[in-house]
């Protein structure tokens, strides 16, 4: 009777032990492949969240736009298709124009992807028109993506006049209209076609960044680099990377966990910038053993690139305050905080 009563005694305590608890699963959907960098640094963050949450935050991952449409990647978390999205500058074009368009105001002299990070945040806590963009998300981290440059394949473009007659892919309609006045022709390509693009001589030129262009296979496509600035990390203009997070998805995670998500989203701003620091020189060593001609532009020269943007800032401002939106005061802003940090 009393080995009876211990072993049923067993039974019940067995049964009174708490289930494991299930993790918070979120669908985080990412523009990038798992095997680029910034795929790497987007894992890195979600690991770190798993493991300081101890488990109890479990990422399911779908990489480079296939849960999702890149430009669609806003609406997916909107509509809670996604609970968390890594954008590039095309996820946000259409949604938020404002953060979207201001950084890829052309030669406007970003002092580097650090300083632009810290000159975009200023410009978001000083302007509602800017932060109202983001009201229906969770904006965790933003941070200044690699400076675009000139890569071509006939021909090194230095000035203003060397694209005259030229086929450029482009990264942003600012930059477009910058070569259209010049008397070259601009087209938007996506960066998956650029390569066939350029074999089929569709194009015999990208203005995009070092990385992406080593990302998609396309440096050996080119001859000729032109980097705008005096140093590798300085450039035309850049796009913004952001983590987002669905609204009822945050206000539904418990405080400590909030606080993991927004420490390891500092991290990742930080040292996604130290990592395209090191993608970009490793693009370029590819484009050095390969013997491109690689050029850096003097001020004076730089200047040149300069004056031929400025109907198009112009242009932007015109429209945008046209649209109820305080483009001038953010221009001048955006300008005043570049000459600080340069």
């Amino acid at each position: 009777m009393a080995v009876l009563v211990v072993f049923t005694l067993s039974l019940v305590a067995a049964h009174a032990q708490p289930a494991p608890t299930k993790p918070i699963e979120l669908i985080y959907s990412h523009t990038s492949p798992a095997a680029s960098g910034i795929g790497k640094m987007a894992k890195a963050w979600g690991d770190m969240i798993e493991q300081k949450s101890d488990g109890r935050v479990k990422f399911i991952y779908y990489w480079a736009g296939t849960l999702v449409p890149i430009p669609e990647q806003v609406k997916a978390i909107k509509t809670g298709t996604a609970d968390v999205a890594q954008l590039g500058p095309l996820s946000i074009a259409s949604y938020m124009p404002l953060s979207y368009s201001v950084p890829y105001l052309p030669f406007m002299g970003i002092p580097s992807m650090t300083a632009g990070t810290k000159i975009w945040w200023k410009l978001y806590n000083k302007f509602p028109a800017i932060k109202n963009e983001w009201a229906d998300v969770k904006l965790l981290a933003c941070r200044m993506m690699p400076p675009d440059q000139i890569h071509t394949t006939k021909k090194m473009v230095k000035l203003p006049a060397d694209v005259k007659g030229m086929k450029l892919a482009i990264s942003s309609a600012l930059i477009s209209k910058v070569i259209t006045q010049q008397g070259g022709a601009a087209t938007p390509i996506p960066p998956t076609d650029i390569a066939v693009s350029l074999s089929t001589n569709v194009v015999e030129g990208w203005v995009n960044h070092f990385p992406v262009a080593m990302i998609f296979g396309t440096i050996p496509s080119f001859k000729y680099h032109l980097v705008v600035g005096s140093n590798d990390y300085t450039g035309i203009d850049a796009g913004m990377d952001q983590l987002i997070v669905n609204k009822d998805t945050w206000n539904k995670l418990p405080a400590d966990i909030k606080k993991i998500f927004e420490e390891a989203s500092a991290w990742y701003q930080k040292e996604t910038i130290k990592m395209d620091m090191t993608e970009i020189q490793k693009a370029m060593n590819v484009a050095r053993e390969a013997k491109h001609t690689i050029t850096y532009l003097t001020p004076e020269e730089v200047k040149l690139w300069a004056d031929a943007a400025a109907p198009v800032h112009q242009e932007w401002i015109t429209d945008n305050e046209a649209k109820g939106r305080p483009a001038k005061a953010i221009y001048e802003e955006y300008k005043k905080l570049i000459k600080k940090y340069q």
